[in-house]
């Protein structure tokens, strides 16, 4: 539909929902445009009218069409009020991203590296946590446990603020739960442009479910291996018999015990969001709640023995004692408003606030140095609690020029955002255990040692960007920045501490088709992250943190477009490393460089047969520093290799029609937990295993196994002397799902 729209001129809307499931055989040849799309719709069951003399509205046939819903537009191709990228992506492929142009932009023409996870890839590999979601993702591998707070890398890099929702920042230590995601983003490399302060490696968005024009309700149920019980519903509707006004509510709930010793979580999330089309269809809102709690007992490592060897203990030990708790709290708001003054002019506003509190009590094993070789390590407790509140807004204006026979888009923007945080972490050392014979009875004391101190950051940014189309199958993306930040802290001293900056990132690319299946890029971005919680030995802050990336690749579509690859080559350049010096200060003496290649394919090879496959090389190398032993070297947590091969085969004839069948391989190689090269976690490679059977179109049961080998690793390493943690052992869910 989106080349059809291309190529006739028309503007195609339908609801995204519509297409979900249904596949086309294509069309080729020379005719009129009605004759190819009904060609393309044939047994599709979906049917379409013209609406005016360049819009094709697409729509499901109803027996009284008189009450039939009217369907919301969306910008599927060429002129068009919405967004493409705002809607559900179906299969393992995506066509559009939200997270690079504020402005409509293929991902197969954008000049940069964007992964994108679907909601069809999130439902088949049974995903329950931003982990398990970009695990996929080429380069992108997990990190840091620490405190329940999910950290990963990024070509490399350790993610700081490195993660978005709806395209607005917000606190990485509350993931969402999978099921209010539509699907998740991942743009590789510097994004200043996008967000402002930003980490070099490179930014994770996770767009939420919004409200559809349409109807439908899905019940879904799981259980599983160690008493395992989610149960997720998802209903949209119009509301008040109008059908420019629709309501959406998910409710998920989650709880079972964790596999390793005493450990529990129970989980419920909901989200009520609502769409309305106003002004003739002009404009479109968008309201979004997302409330979640979480409680429970999670474990927070153990050490590595002092040798730099993994200890070989059962992966359900956990040398804590009597006392602890988990519990975390998240609540989140969005608006959005979308509105056409006239074809070639549109504004864009939206408005978030977030807040996360995460508060625990723990008894744990932690040994600098790591643990004795006879399994002798010692015990802490602690007690935490961690405050993020995030106020973030953004408007921009963006205008097409029609010029050279093509779109040209000019657009200005401006973002703005206030971050305040309570970082309040007592600790104290308290006895002693053994991993190898853990008493594990350690009652908690009240800790003493303190750690922490409050902040506020605030940002404002002012931006400009184009897209421009000087020549057939050429396109220019540049865009800059200016951000005004200032921070105030008390992170860790008696004084408050302050730091201003206003740097200016830009980003400049270029794509150009050989062929309409064929074509290649280049790049060139820069971030910045200011680094106000750590001072130099006068109590200034250090400069912040900059980062440029050169990239070049090529995005090309195979089988009549039903595939899409990319292959990239990249060089990241971080500099302004902060390092601690003697006396609890901080030195910037450091730069890293990382180098590496991705390939990405997804889509379906045959009817039936979809396959999403992706592998990621990076050579990190702390490429300056004044310890002779960290010069280049290669930094903790990154592993050079990372692979992913995700394949599902649904049977399409015969007494095996409504069944498929597939299987997920995940790879990532071996880490160091340090920067001297000295401790290194093993890399692992696991396989999982699903099948489903849709008994009618609204009855459908799913079976997954996760960890078919029942291999043993360390998926999130920490250091030598904590934090470590085994992955999940062999286990079984069973799911019915049930839509209305």
């Amino acid at each position: 539909l989106v080349r059809f729209g291309e190529q006739s001129g028309l503007q195609v809307t339908l609801d995204g929902s519509l297409a979900r499931g249904k596949r086309t055989n294509g069309v080729q040849g020379t005719m009129s445009p009605e004759a190819a799309l009904a060609r393309l719709l044939a047994g599709t069951g979906l049917e379409f009218r013209r609406s005016g003399e360049t819009r094709i509205a697409i729509f499901q046939p109803r027996a009284d069409t008189e009450n039939a819903t009217r369907l919301g537009t969306i910008k599927v191709a060429g002129e068009g009020p919405y967004r493409v990228s705002q809607d559900p992506q179906q299969g393992y492929r995506a066509e559009a991203s939200e997270t690079l142009t504020r402005g409509e932009l293929p991902i197969r023409e954008t000049p940069n590296t964007i992964n994108v996870v679907t909601s069809d890839s999130l439902e088949d590999r049974f995903v329950r946590s931003s982990w398990d979601a970009v695990e996929t993702i080429p380069n992108v591998a997990r990190s840091f446990d620490n405190f329940g707070i999910e950290q990963f890398t990024i070509r490399g890099f350790q993610s700081q603020e490195d993660v978005a929702s709806a395209g607005l920042p917000v606190s990485n230590q509350s993931p969402l739960d999978p099921a209010l995601v539509e699907r998740y983003e991942v743009l590789k490399g510097p994004s200043s442009i996008v967000s402002g302060s930003i980490g070099p490696g490179g930014t994770l968005n996770r767009v939420p479910k919004r409200a559809e024009f349409n109807t439908f309700a899905d019940l879904q149920g799981t259980v599983g291996s160690r008493e395992f019980r989610r149960v997720v519903a998802d209903g949209n509707a119009a509301l008040f018999e109008n059908p420019a006004l629709a309501g959406r509510l998910i409710i998920a709930y989650e709880d079972g015990d964790g596999f390793v010793d005493r450990t529990e979580m129970e989980r419920l999330a909901f989200s009520p969001s609502l769409s309305a089309e106003l002004l003739d269809g002009d404009t479109r809102m968008t309201l979004t709640g997302r409330i979640q709690r979480e409680d429970g007992l999670r474990s927070i490592g153990f050490p590595l023995l002092n040798d730099g060897s993994t200890p070989d203990i059962d992966r359900g030990v956990a040398v804590f004692g009597n006392g602890g708790f988990f519990e975390r709290e998240t609540d989140e708001a969005f608006a959005e408003w979308d509105h056409n003054f006239v074809d070639n002019l549109r504004l864009n506003a939206k408005f978030g606030y977030q807040r996360s509190r995460l508060r625990r009590q723990d008894v744990y094993a932690y040994q600098y140095g790591g643990a004795n070789l006879d399994g002798t390590t010692t015990t802490l407790t602690s007690r935490s609690d961690f405050l993020d509140e995030i106020f973030s807004g953004e408007a921009s204006l963006e205008y097409t020029l029609p010029a050279w026979d093509r779109d040209q888009k000019l657009l200005i923007g401006t973002s703005w955002s206030k971050k305040k945080s309570e970082v309040n972490f007592f600790y104290s050392y308290v006895g002693a255990d053994n991993l190898f014979n853990p008493a594990a009875n350690v009652d908690f004391v009240e800790p003493t040692t303190f750690f922490g101190g409050p902040s506020v950051q605030d940002q404002i940014g002012f931006f400009a960007q184009a897209i421009i189309r000087p020549v057939k199958g050429l396109t220019v993306v540049g865009a800059g920045r200016l951000d005004f930040f200032d921070a105030e802290s008390d992170f860790q001293t008696s004084e408050t501490r302050t730091d201003e900056q206003s740097p200016f990132t830009g980003r400049i690319g270029a794509s150009y088709e050989l062929t309409p299946q064929l074509s290649v890029y280049a790049s060139y971005a820069e971030s910045f992250f200011p680094q106000f919680s750590s001072a130099d030995r006068d109590g200034n802050p250090l400069p912040p943190e900059t980062g440029e990336q050169m990239e070049a690749g090529v995005k090309f579509g195979l089988l009549d477009d039903r595939v899409s690859a990319t292959a990239s080559v990249f060089q990241i350049t971080r500099q302004n490393v902060a390092r601690a010096v003697m006396g609890g200060f901080s030195e910037t003496v450091g730069e890293q460089r990382h180098r590496g290649a991705e390939f990405e394919v997804a889509g379906e090879l045959v009817r039936g047969l979809t396959v999403s496959a992706s592998y990621g090389y990076v050579d990190a190398e702390i490429s300056e520093d004044p310890n002779a032993m960290r010069q280049g070297n290669r930094p903790q947590h990154v592993p050079k290799h990372t692979a992913s091969a995700t394949v599902r085969y649904d049977f399409q004839s015969g007494p095996l029609r409504g069944l498929h069948v597939g299987g997920v391989m995940n790879t990532v190689g071996s880490r160091f937990v340090d920067d001297f090269e000295q401790t290194r976690v093993d890399g692992y490679v696991r396989g999982d295993l699903f099948v489903g059977y849709g008994f009618t179109e609204n009855l459908e049961a799913r079976f997954f196994v996760r960890n078919v080998a029942d291999a043993k690793y360390i998926e999130n390493p920490g250091t030598i002397g904590g934090n470590n943690h085994f992955n999940e052992p062999l286990s079984f869910y069973g799911t019915i799902g049930l839509k209305f």
